[in-house]
């Protein structure tokens, strides 16, 4: 968005409060019945949820304003995009809040509104979710070394020996066991567990009807371990997701940790890569292993709106020894 947020270590940030409050609140909403009813503007969560969110948008809202300003007052915009190099040659990529702040519908610009609920999107739904994806992964790499093990030969075979390269997406690209690695993470651990729908028109559900305006909670998180959809569902299997764009062998609908349909996860894509970078830099420096003095017992879980370790996860980190070129 062309801002920072600084999460990390700022922890305490009043967005970032507002980001939890808010997250909270809506989960505990999603399980008590009488939350959904009306009564709940009566109650004291109502009005800590409206602070939370009007704290939301007036942060957004001054990004928006603040950005908006900045770019009406460039003389040539254009050139002053074009001008700024990336540190690696070429262009600089614009901010998604850039790209929408020069986007126009039907010949006129996006209002701060329409914008504000485009970035809404993005910065809320990408709280915690690449955090929870990036945990997960570690936490199975560490407890299949060999997993682990082929994955950094394929990182090695794709990048080289130089754990200073550079990515690109073209080496992103090239990192298919690394993807198969994530994907079966979110399977077993969908960084968001449940989603909710409204049926809008009446539907038959084996036998049962569901009227239309019905909300509806699609668990997904136990849709990734049922045996009806997967063999072996609490296996950890990277290969099942080998070959997965044949429709005879793999139907999207059974796995969607993204969600699906046209209420998707606008930033899948975005997300993957951004585990897959992560993931492989912090591979060919460190490995992963767990620690001797633990159980090794699964995390406990604990389900917000992201699915989270209730206690952490316990990784021990090994610096790697320089290869050879």
């Amino acid at each position: 968005m062309g801002t920072s947020v600084d999460a990390m270590r700022n922890s305490d940030s009043e967005y970032v409060k507002a980001v939890k409050e808010a997250a909270s609140i809506s989960i505990t909403r999603m399980y008590d019945v009488y939350m959904r009813t009306p009564l709940f503007y009566l109650t004291p969560g109502y009005q800590k949820l409206r602070k939370a969110i009007k704290m939301l948008h007036a942060y957004t809202d001054n990004v928006i304003v603040s950005r908006r300003k900045q770019l009406e007052a460039s003389s040539n915009e254009k050139a002053e995009v074009a001008s700024e190099e990336h540190e690696y040659g070429g262009k600089k990529k614009e901010a998604f809040l850039d790209l929408l702040l020069k986007t126009s519908i039907e010949g006129r610009p996006l209002t701060n509104l329409e914008i504000r609920e485009e970035v809404d999107t993005f910065m809320f739904e990408g709280h915690d979710t690449t955090t929870s994806g990036v945990s997960f992964t570690l936490y199975n790499l560490a407890k299949y070394p060999a997993i682990q093990q082929k994955v950094h030969d394929e990182i090695i075979a794709v990048l080289g020996t130089d754990p200073h390269k550079p990515i690109t997406m073209a080496t992103l690209n090239e990192l298919t066991y690394l993807e198969m690695v994530i994907k079966e993470t979110l399977r077993l651990f969908p960084s968001v567990p449940i989603i909710g729908r409204k049926c809008v028109e009446e539907v038959t559900i084996e036998g049962k009807t569901v009227p239309a305006g019905t909300n509806i909670i699609i668990g997904i998180y136990y849709m990734g371990r049922d045996a009806n959809y997967y063999d072996n569902p609490l296996e950890f299997i990277p290969e099942r997701f080998e070959g997965e764009k044949s429709v005879e062998k793999f139907n999207p609908y059974k796995y969607v940790p993204f969600s699906a349909g046209q209420r998707n996860c606008i930033g899948q894509k975005f997300a993957l890569n951004e585990v897959k970078s992560v993931i492989s830099k912090l591979l060919r420096h460190y490995e992963f292993v767990m620690p001797a003095d633990q159980n090794h017992e699964p995390p406990v879980l604990s389900s917000e709106l992201i699915l989270k370790p209730h206690n952490g996860i316990p990784l021990q980190i090994k610096p790697r020894a320089p290869l050879t070129h």
